[in-house]
């Protein structure tokens, strides 16, 4: 039944799954009481991991395996990863021809009508795991889930369900960190003969080359390791190394502004204890690294001609240092600000509205173009990915520090902490800040966010340099969204990373290699 179930190609699942995809399907299917009932599997990321859980799901509804009464449960992180597998079981049943007879589904859920047999999605942040009597339960990218209360109570009460009935129990997930809480889980199960544990290494084979190197050069090397070559490592505790800093802070002091440049102001404020920082920045064409300023009047004022993507240029530093006994002077703050909005061409100023608000009313009386930057999750995931990559490519230029401690000394000590979902931050030691660095940030994904036309969307979306994921993807569309990049969304479209269901954008696809693979 599992090898003749087509995939969405239309080729049969037993005609390309690979030894290792079929040995766990088998061991996963397998009856003989004496065999483990509980399943470890590890695989790369694009290891058919949900995949082939939907096509073992679907076929233990069509064959009676879930008999009449019987429950199976699928958790991950949240409801919409856990409806993937739904989604994936839908999928698999379209392309076999399986009508509503066979197999009906709901929005988080699948049942055989035949058999009566059902499956339900949960998810790990919610309640209700307690007092479940399943058949069989799915656990999805258990590496992921954040460590807080609410997911390793999911957890207590997904594992202590497992022996009510004796059922199936199925993790499937990329690797994580040693530190995370599942890789104690995976320790025990190596040790214990209730356990079956698979580990596909990777990167799986069907992922091209091209595809690979062009992941290798986004992610940190942690990242890569983990979601492409399947093992567990710890992540980077450093934004930059020296060498990165060295080859950025090339520039002698501020930039003089240029005719017809683009630029964007990035305000980090704050007012007690904190610093104030203020950055200014441009894009440029990549021929300006090496050079010396005067030389960038010869440089298109298109930073996307060509093929390769453009330099982020920092032009004006600032930053204000609070009192022991006194908070930052908000005034000469707002009126440096108002300087160098003159000076710079008139760019747009990009705040956190948290901190700012009563200073960007005043400044958009004055007209002045103030956009919110909200510091959330995904936000701050963006910034930090998005300087890593500048940095490790090659594509910053900053001014190097006078008299004091500036922008360069922060990129020398800041720290780039990995959270368990796979999100990104920046983040200073006790006794240092990261103000400077926050700023800059702001103004690289402002810069980035509003580039407009194809170019845009090999140098926007990856000059950010991160597997955006699901969440901080459809942020990432949102935004663009919000600013009218409509010719943006249109070249996703193309491109085939975004679909349209009735108007709206629904999914996030990977570029790979020029090409699309989507998810």
């Amino acid at each position: 039944m599992l090898r003749g179930l087509k995939l969405s190609d239309g080729m049969r699942w037993g005609e390309v799954a690979t030894p290792h995809q079929v040995q766990d399907a088998a061991a996963i299917l397998d009856d003989d009481p004496t065999s483990p009932r509980l399943h470890f599997i590890c695989r790369p990321r694009g290891g058919s991991k949900t995949s082939d859980l939907a096509a073992v799901a679907l076929t233990m509804l069509l064959t009676g395996r879930l008999g009449p009464g019987e429950l199976a449960y699928g958790f991950a992180t949240d409801k919409d990863q856990a409806r993937l597998l739904v989604d994936a079981m839908r999928r698999i049943a379209s392309a076999t021809g399986l009508g509503p007879g066979l197999v009906d589904f709901g929005l988080h859920s699948a049942e055989s009508p035949q058999h009566g047999g059902r499956i339900e999605i949960q998810a790990a942040d919610a309640h209700g795991a307690f007092g479940l009597l399943p058949s069989l339960l799915i656990v999805d990218e258990l590496a992921a889930w954040p460590p807080v209360p609410t997911h390793t109570t999911t957890w207590t009460a997904i594992l202590s369900s497992q022996p009510k009935r004796n059922c199936r129990l199925v993790l499937a997930t990329s690797a994580g960190s040693p530190s995370h809480w599942s890789h104690k889980v995976l320790q025990h199960a190596e040790e214990s003969p209730r356990w079956r544990v698979s580990s596909m290494p990777g990167p799986v084979p069907w992922l091209s080359s091209e595809a690979l190197d062009e992941q290798r050069k986004l992610l940190t090397p942690s990242q890569f390791a983990r979601l492409h070559l399947n093992v567990w490592t710890e992540p980077e505790e450093r934004l930059a190394t020296s060498e990165d800093v060295d080859a950025a802070a090339t520039l002698d002091g501020p930039v003089e502004p240029l005719p017809g440049r683009r630029y964007v102001a990035g305000l980090d404020l704050g007012l007690k204890r904190d610093r104030s920082a203020l950055v200014v920045g441009h894009l440029e064409h990549p021929d300006a690294v090496g050079r010396p300023p005067g030389a960038w009047w010869s440089l298109p004022k298109d930073p996307f001609v060509g093929d390769r993507p453009p330099v982020l240029v920092v032009d004006l530093v600032k930053h204000w240092v609070p009192g022991r006994l006194s908070a930052v002077d908000l005034g000469d703050v707002e009126a440096t600000l108002l300087e160098a909005w003159r000076v710079f061409n008139r760019p747009k100023v990009a705040a956190d509205p948290w901190q700012s608000a009563q200073m960007s009313q005043r400044l958009r009386a004055a007209g002045v173009a103030v956009e919110d930057h909200v510091f959330s999750e995904g936000s701050n995931s963006r910034r930090a990915s998005a300087l890593f990559a500048l940095l490790r490519d090659r594509r910053l230029l900053i001014p190097r520090d006078g008299d004091r401690p500036g922008l360069e000394t922060e990129l020398r000590r800041v720290k780039l902490v990995e959270k368990a979902n796979g999100a990104v931050r920046v983040d200073h030691d006790r006794d240092g800040h990261d103000d400077l660095v926050q700023a800059m940030g702001i103004v690289a994904v402002t810069l980035l966010d509003r580039a407009s036309g194809g170019a845009a969307v090999g140098s926007a979306v990856w000059s950010s340099g991160r597997d955006l994921g699901v969440a901080a993807g459809r942020e990432w569309l949102e935004s663009a969204r919000r600013v009218g990049s409509d010719g943006l969304l249109r070249e996703l479209e193309r491109a085939g990373v975004v679909e349209r269901v009735s108007g709206v954008p629904v999914s996030v696809g990977v570029l790979a290699g020029g090409h699309s693979r989507r998810r």
